[in-house]
């Protein structure tokens, strides 16, 4: 009797703390944290390694495309060691996204990217002119 009201117990609480884990929609200005490592370069080492959430699709080294609303995010490393995307603005063309060591570029615009303790943040720059850039 005590073993099959343990085994009830147990049962009970296993299936009352799965949850299902709801994806949502990535914000501009936001973190979405992925794992986390030790320190910031062991995540950045192992970032090719990472299991990256279905909900996310690869484009292009770095930048991913969140498929519920073909949202644009890039895989980074905070300070402490965590794993995240981060939203990128929403006026990048993709297609011709062009990373060039600090600065990144489209047909149209030029964008600065940032290291910060959260990680890489992508700035559009709006003084500088593209055709002479």
């Amino acid at each position: 009797m005590y073993c099959k009201l343990l085994y009830i117990l147990t049962l009970v609480f296993v299936f009352s703390s799965c949850k299902k884990q709801v994806i949502q929609t990535p914000q501009f200005g936001k973190l979405y944290p992925i794992t986390e490592f030790t320190n910031q370069e062991e995540c950045l080492e192992q970032l090719a390694n990472l299991k990256i959430p279905d909900a996310y699709t690869l484009i292009k080294s770095e930048i991913y495309q969140f498929a519920k609303d073909s949202i644009y995010c890039i895989l980074t490393c905070s300070g402490d060691g965590r794993a995240h995307f981060r939203r990128l603005p929403d006026s990048i063309d993709i297609n011709n996204f062009k990373d060039k060591g600090e600065y990144r570029t489209d047909d149209s615009r030029i964008y600065y990217e940032y290291e910060t303790s959260d990680g890489i943040i992508i700035y559009r720059l709006n003084s500088v002119d593209r055709k002479t850039f």
